[in-house]
């Protein structure tokens, strides 16, 4: 099974992840291509968890980070235990800092050619709960920012645009959509017994609105489809 040349940038998961599938459901594929696609992600780290591929932006998070603590614990710890263990010492080194991107309330700044992925960026949250050495952060305040984070989006009436998730930071914007597309809206969902889900939201400013200060339509939408449980706070 052969994969086609990608450019030179994180797209370069999306091959990882497909061939990663196929290996591991027994289809043949050029592991040769796979490992170098895994060196060539590897070598983008810049240090202190960092990741740079044209900029530095918020992919650190939402790919690097998010795909690759995945990928480690579904596919690289078995089959790459070396490069996912690279990897991992990354992720780690990022975590350390993480919460420095988030307000007391949850809410991130608008930055870099990343914005579309705004729901996106709060999955280092529970994904760090994956990590082997375990979260840097408090279960109860990384709950709570990460609860934040979505809710700056969720919390606002032009959120959707023609009845769905519009495109753009705050609203459609069309400057910020020409060459991106929206991820899944949510980060990756975790097991039930997870401390983001089992965890009271740590005390806090109270800051943080809650799903209860949602509007209706927003609030049905929040509770069917978020990834991480909104707790009174």
């Amino acid at each position: 099974m052969w994969m086609h040349r990608t450019t030179q940038n994180n797209w370069r998961w999306f091959n990882i992840c497909a061939l990663s599938f196929l290996k591991k459901n027994g289809y043949a594929i050029d592991d040769d291509l796979l490992k170098s696609h895994l060196l060539w992600i590897a070598s983008y780290h810049a240090g202190n968890g960092w990741y740079l591929e044209q900029s530095y932006n918020y992919y650190t998070i939402s790919l690097f980070v998010v795909y690759g603590t995945i990928w480690n614990r579904t596919f690289g710890d078995q089959y790459y235990p070396e490069i996912a263990a690279l990897l991992e010492r990354s992720f780690e080194e990022l975590m350390k800092t993480y919460a420095n991107f988030f307000g007391r309330n949850g809410y991130i700044n608008m930055w870099a050619r990343s914005i579309c992925y705004r729901l996106w960026i709060s999955g280092g949250f529970p994904v760090s709960f994956m990590l082997k050495a375990g979260p840097a952060l408090d279960a109860g305040w990384a709950t709570r920012l990460c609860s934040g984070s979505i809710l700056q989006f969720l919390g606002r009436e032009d959120f959707f645009e023609n009845d769905i998730p519009s495109l753009g930071f705050y609203g459609h914007r069309e400057f910020a959509i020409r060459l991106f597309w929206e991820q899944d809206l949510f980060p990756p969902r975790l097991a039930k017994n997870s401390p983001c889900h089992t965890v009271r939201m740590a005390q806090r400013r109270r800051q943080v609105s809650t799903v209860d200060r949602l509007p209706e339509r927003l609030r049905d939408a929040a509770l069917r489809r978020s990834a991480v449980r909104f707790l009174p706070g």
